[in-house]
């Protein structure tokens, strides 16, 4: 017999990957693109951070930067394995691969694991896609900023995380629930 002795607690966060049109050097550069209410958190966190700076020549390796790093280990743009990057038929298709099943798979832990590692460098291919896309589309002199909220921290930061406050500024979201 099991007895619940606590709350179970499911926390989530959120990465937001933001260009400013310009440096934020005042509370006022904030402001004009958000509510006041969480305009003060994010100047702080604007200034504590060393923005990068977009500029034609750099918007790759903006990119780079934004996905950590891992375009070096990144599928070309072009292979079909990219096409089910969020979805679970690569699982099948590695079992077509190895000419197993998919239960026999996943009771080997030698195949998961290459599964997984797969996968990963999927998810690492198709977030520089996205990030790359992302910065080609920016002007000149914008400053892109990478701010994270989460749930875990209270009330006001689940606001920061699914308020949508930075619907003004271009922007991508990145969900970690």
């Amino acid at each position: 017999m099991k007895i619940k002795t606590d709350f179970v607690t499911n926390s989530s966060s959120s990465s937001f990957i933001v260009a400013f049109p310009k440096k934020v050097k005042t509370i006022e550069d904030v402001e004009q693109y958000m509510a006041s209410r969480y305009a003060k958190t994010v100047f702080k966190d604007a200034m504590n951070q060393k923005p990068m700076r977009i500029k034609n020549s750099t918007t790759r390796s903006i990119a780079e930067e934004i996905t950590h790093g891992h375009v070096h280990d990144r599928i070309p743009l072009n292979d079909p394995r990219l096409e089910d990057t969020f979805s679970w038929r690569g699982e099948e298709a590695l079992a077509q691969r190895e000419g197993a099943t998919k239960a026999e798979m996943r009771d080997n832990s030698q195949w998961r694991s290459i599964f997984w590692d797969e996968q990963h460098l999927k998810q690492n291919s198709a977030s520089f896609i996205v990030a790359d896309e992302f910065v080609e589309k920016l002007p000149d002199g914008s400053y892109i900023y990478i701010f994270n909220y989460g749930d875990e921290d209270g009330e006001y930061y689940s606001e920061l995380e699914h308020n949508d406050i930075f619907r003004q500024l271009p922007s991508i979201h990145v969900s970690k629930h």
